[in-house]
């Protein structure tokens, strides 16, 4: 018998890919305001001013001091006499004292939602339901 040669067929595969719009994603953005009442404690200084009457003769002028939280400032008064002498006139007395008040206002603030609308062009492809949420139970 002679041989016989059976012709063999062989199948090729061609695989392309193309770019296929799906969908439409549109993204939103509101502000919205609304008014809140600020009630804070507010600190501020405010100066007690002493004046006290010494008329003493005095060496020399002496600087500025401090007694506890009191700033004594010496004003000094050059009298001429028969001889030149420093007379203590008197010493301002500064005390330093914090005062609390209360500030009210009203503020508007400001915040932002973004509202994420997503539309398909070919619905029947599309794997997400109404509310946004896939079936294949994947969250966007």
């Amino acid at each position: 018998m002679p041989e016989r040669i059976v012709p063999v067929a062989q199948e090729e595969a061609h695989v392309s890919k193309r770019y296929v719009e799906s969908g439409v994603v549109r993204v939103q953005k509101s502000v919205h305001e609304h008014v809140e009442q600020i009630d804070e404690p507010l600190l501020h200084d405010e100066v007690d001013i002493e004046h006290v009457v010494i008329n003493r003769v005095v060496e020399a002028p002496a600087p500025p001091r401090e007694e506890g939280d009191v700033l004594i400032i010496p004003v000094y008064e050059e009298v001429v006499t028969v001889q030149r002498q420093w007379v203590l006139k008197e010493e301002i007395r500064l005390r330093r004292r914090e005062v609390q008040t209360r500030h009210r206002e009203q503020v508007t603030l400001r915040r932002e939602q973004a509202t994420i609308q997503r539309s398909s062009s070919h619905p029947e492809e599309s794997k997400d339901g109404e509310d946004g949420s896939r079936n294949d139970g994947e969250h966007r």
